[in-house]
């Protein structure tokens, strides 16, 4: 767009009211999706209760990351 122009770029239109319902194609999407993330759980479960040192490490990671998430809390509420 030229500096020099007084032409106005087309605005955004505005989004008000409710959304559409989903359709058939979207709702269909969404159940595949869900049902292959509870295929990769469950499949991540199974590989991870085989094994008592991969359980221990995933028990150790899951301890350290709630500490990181809850020694994070101080500084996102003194913002």
């Amino acid at each position: 767009m030229n500096p020099d122009s007084s032409e106005q770029p087309a605005a955004a239109p505005a989004m008000h009211g409710p959304r559409p319902a989903r359709s058939a194609r979207e709702w269909l999407g969404l159940a595949i999706v869900a049902a292959g993330a509870v295929v990769v759980v469950a499949h991540f479960w199974r590989f991870v209760t085989a094994d008592p040192v991969v359980w221990n490490a995933f028990l150790g990671g899951s301890v350290a990351a709630f500490a990181t998430a809850l020694g994070t809390t101080p500084v996102i509420f003194s913002q």
